[in-house]
């Protein structure tokens, strides 16, 4: 059969960094209906921090892999919203004996279908796993260019954490294809936009409120797991759980022996987060939440906190980049004697900013 050329609407979504599935599916969705920039405003976002007992930090107290694997380090946590109603989502169950990849993904992107291919990265050119490292990854794909025979995917392996448009060759997909097959977990995913999609999306308030609530929490639980040494952990959730992180943080990051892409990523999230709070007073503004005098007061506040965010990554950043050459840095806790302060009054300012905008929307 003749192919032609094919493209499916969507734009890269990089203001925030949640997953290679989501962040794309929200990509559609803006790309069909700019109301859908509000979407994001809608996540429940928190900080959240899997810790032990205090006692562990004693000198004496014998240390885990735990420590040395960064697990004791701050992120930020999403419940990203259901966007069933928008995009229908389908597996498609095949196999290489019974089906051609190429007809199969572009007999559904004919019927105007956006798809998540499990691929290897190993085959990516360009890519930092490429030749490098075998990567499994659902890759989205959404065209095909019948002159250079080309599949179109928005796609962060060049640079992790910045979703981009990203050209991979026929036989190169067939390839990666083939070898992500190995993996009883391979999968591959349509989603149809449905009519409903059209529909102006609205941000609902009742959810904003709650989650400046969920930050400003101090939620403590225990974990049904224990160091080695039999000390309890606990997961802690709220802008308060960066206080009790920076009391031992010059403890916490010379044990970290290998600094992997997650901690990378869990460094931009805060400041991400700031953008995303910035765009969200534009919205609230719209839909008559908040006036135009504390829309103006809350932007210099995010914008202060966005600044202090990202002078705070590029000090740990810096320390990551350094500690090979200067060992001494790694175990230097001068290092950290004015960040921990930095980060202790980022979290207050973050809690009093919180606070300030729940006040006005309660």
């Amino acid at each position: 059969m003749p192919y032609k050329s094919l493209e499916l609407s969507v734009i890269p979504y990089n203001e925030m960094w949640i997953d290679c599935v989501n962040n794309n599916l929200m990509g559609i969705l803006m790309a069909n209906n700019s109301s859908y920039q509000a979407l994001p405003c809608s996540i429940n976002m928190n900080y959240s921090l899997t810790f032990p007992q205090e006692a562990y930090f004693n000198p004496e107290m014998p240390r885990s892999s735990k420590l040395e694997k960064g697990v004791f380090v701050p992120n930020l946590t999403y419940e990203v919203p259901s966007m069933d109603m928008w995009l229908a989502k389908t597996n498609i169950n095949l196999t290489l004996t019974t089906i051609d990849p190429f007809e199969m993904i572009y007999d559904e992107l004919l019927k105007g279908n956006y798809l998540f291919v499990d691929l290897d990265r190993f085959y990516f050119p360009g890519g930092v796993d490429y030749q490098k490292n075998h990567n499994l990854h659902p890759s989205f794909i959404y065209g095909f260019d019948c002159l250079t025979e080309n599949y179109l995917l928005i796609e962060d392996c060049v640079q992790p954490g910045k979703f981009e448009p990203y050209q991979l060759h026929k036989k190169e997909l067939e390839i990666s294809f083939i070898a992500a097959q190995t993996s009883e977990k391979s999968e591959v995913i349509s989603y149809t936009l449905l009519p409903e999609a059209k529909m102006d999306y609205r941000l609902d308030l009742d959810k904003v409120i709650s989650n400046l609530k969920n930050m400003l929490s101090n939620d403590k639980s225990p974990l049904n797991q224990m160091e080695t040494n039999g000390v309890s952990l606990w997961s802690i959730k709220g802008i308060s759980c960066l206080k009790l992180f920076s009391k031992y943080m010059d403890i916490i990051f010379p044990q970290i022996r290998k600094w992997d892409q997650k901690h990378l990523i869990a460094l931009t999230l805060p400041s991400q987060m700031q953008k995303r709070n910035l765009r969200l007073l534009t919205f609230l503004e719209e839909m008559g939440a908040i006036n135009s005098m504390y829309k103006i007061l809350l932007e210099q506040e995010y914008i202060s906190l966005n600044e202090s965010w990202e002078k705070y990554r590029h000090k740990i950043y810096k320390y990551i980049v350094t500690r090979k050459e200067f060992p001494e840095i790694s175990e230097s806790n001068n290092y950290f004697k004015n960040v921990k302060n930095e980060l202790y009054d980022m979290a207050n300012n973050e809690e009093r900013v919180t606070k300030f905008l729940l006040d006005i929307l309660s």
